[in-house]
């Protein structure tokens, strides 16, 4: 027993000495940026119900799987109305939208109408930051129409 657990420390002592070794091996990795860089992250929004401000939460923006320039996601990790969705995306004018689009946390539609603002929002703190504006409207619910308005999240709790 003594032997084979001896044998066992030496094999994870090689493995970790080898695996700790980036010179070599990784000649041909690199990695890639997201065509969608400039507008992913997280984003404190205010939401407002047909005009009625119903919370504070946080939005993600992030490339799709395709991870092509045209398309990103917009997710509010359940925490909103329930929000996740493909839209279409304009980076040159900084816009994204699309029409009875699946939402996939409750297998309903919605219809997105949004805008980035570079330099447009101001944190708590009063940092000067990037802003997000958006409506919402949902296929189980037409007649109310959702707004989502806010600013990049800048990491320091006091922002939040």
């Amino acid at each position: 027993m003594k032997k084979i657990l001896k044998h066992i420390i030496v094999i994870l002592c090689v493995t970790a000495f080898i695996s700790c070794d980036t010179e070599k091996g990784y000649e041909d990795f690199t990695i890639e940026e997201s065509p969608v860089k400039a507008v992913s992250g997280d984003w404190i929004v205010e939401i407002y119900r047909d005009g009625v401000l119903d919370g504070v939460d946080i939005i993600t923006t992030s490339n799709t799987s395709e991870n092509i320039a045209t398309e990103m996601l917009l997710d509010d990790k359940e925490h909103g109305w329930g929000l996740l969705t493909k839209v279409s995306l304009d980076l040159e004018n900084l816009t994204f939208s699309g029409t009875d689009l699946p939402e996939l946390y409750f297998g309903v539609t919605v219809t997105i109408d949004g805008q980035f603002t570079k330099n447009g929002g101001t944190t708590p703190l009063g940092a000067t930051t990037d802003a997000i504006s958006f409506t919402a409207v949902f296929s189980d619910i037409p007649t109310e129409v959702w707004e989502y308005k806010g600013y990049k999240r800048s990491g320091f709790l006091e922002d939040q």
